[in-house]
């Protein structure tokens, strides 16, 4: 039995008759005519709140509640923080250690340096002087001394004292040029550490901010776990979901669909119904999710998430309701009469009339409406039906 025939059976197989324009004793022909269908899928539901804002744990960590359940929150406001003692103390270090190595890079690359430089000019142009006056003894004493006026002893001896000071300025040469480098690798270094400590505090401060959990957007708290509101925070892993931001006066509910039903579910009009006898609301679909189950989906069947919301009062919140999804068929299509079906062995026939003769035909049934039941095959618009 089609769908369509299983609705109308479970409403009690009771349908308006019409009659044909001519008719035989003792029966009634009908003449299939397209007519206009709606499909619908009747889903029970439970309502909660409407299209909930999850939020979860951002870090590992012990995390304070700040607002009580059901409070109200404007966006950006901090509704809960992690413990954040052992960062600030080490951001205080930091920015400490900071301030220290900017003092030490300004005095190695300017007082320093620059008394340095001047310290070894000093130096340079004492040693040059030095070296000239011995040059020019050495001179003067090779001129008494090729006269006899002199031992050759001393000239040895002013030879060698020259020869001591061409080495030390050489030396001095050598040291300020490694002094230099060893400056500048000083500087280099200090500047590397200033970075990294920079790069740490930076990470420190975005660490205080994820710490912080700040409400997305204006809402009402929920948490989800009572016993954690109820303590004011707990231990908690990172990813944990922890609250849902809702929009107060939004309801809602998370329908599940086959595959089979999704061709009804994409553009359809939404309705919710509730056992108190008040009127159905109109609800819209706000989202479609892919249920994640691998093994079912291996053997080709595929579920949907489809979440509705709606405007509503508290009274709805936690109720029981049915969700209608329903879309128009696209095109009319062949109606027989309920009146002219036939059921045997689980299966439904028409006695179809064609050239004055008499036959059944097997059908397949789809919607049902004002006691016509759409024909998917065995008939078509024209042909002749008997009851």
């Amino acid at each position: 039995m089609g769908v369509g025939a299983a609705a109308w059976a479970v409403q009690g197989g009771v349908w308006p008759r019409e009659q044909a324009a001519d008719q035989a004793p003792n029966r009634t022909e009908w003449r299939i005519a397209d007519r206009a269908f709606t499909e619908r899928v009747v889903r029970q539901c439970h309502i909660e709140y409407g299209a909930p804002r999850a939020l979860s744990a951002p870090a590992d960590g012990l995390l304070e509640l700040l607002v009580a359940d059901g409070a109200a929150v404007k966006k950006g406001d901090i509704i809960a923080r992690y413990a954040i003692d052992t960062l600030e103390s080490e951001e205080r270090s930091l920015a400490a250690d900071i301030e220290s190595l900017r003092s030490r890079i300004a005095f190695k690359s300017g007082p320093y340096r620059t008394e340095t430089e001047a310290i070894w000019q000093i130096e340079r142009e004492t040693q040059e002087g030095s070296r000239a006056r011995i040059r020019a003894k050495l001179e003067e004493m090779e001129r008494l001394e090729a006269n006899g006026q002199i031992a050759p002893q001393r000239l040895e001896e002013t030879r060698l004292r020259l020869e001591e000071a061409d080495a030390e300025y050489a030396r001095l040469s050598h040291q300020r040029t490694l002094d230099r480098a060893q400056m500048k690798l000083d500087i280099g270094q200090m500047e590397h550490d200033l970075t990294v400590a920079e790069a740490r505090l930076e990470d420190i401060g975005r660490e205080k901010d994820r710490s912080a959990l700040a409400a997305p957007e204006n809402g009402v708290v929920i948490w989800r776990d009572p016993q954690l509101a109820e303590a004011g925070g707990g231990e908690l892993r990172r990813g944990t979901p922890i609250a849902s931001l809702v929009t107060p006066g939004r309801y809602g509910a998370v329908v599940r669909f086959g595959d089979s039903d999704m061709g009804v579910i994409e553009g359809a009009t939404v309705s919710v119904g509730f056992e108190d006898g008040r009127q159905p609301v109109r609800a819209e679909i706000v989202s479609k999710r892919l249920v994640d189950d691998p093994i079912e989906q291996k053997r080709g069947r595929y579920a949907y998430d489809v979440a509705i919301v709606f405007k509503g009062d508290e009274t709805m919140l936690h109720s029981q309701a049915l969700c209608s999804f329903s879309r128009p068929v696209a095109t009319p299509s062949a109606a027989i009469p309920a009146s002219a079906l036939r059921f045997q062995s689980g299966r439904v026939y028409a006695m179809k009339l064609e050239d004055g003769k008499t036959g059944l035909v097997e059908l397949e049934l789809g919607e049902v409406a004002d006691g016509y039941v759409r024909v998917l095959a065995g008939l078509k618009s024209g042909d002749i039906v008997v009851e």
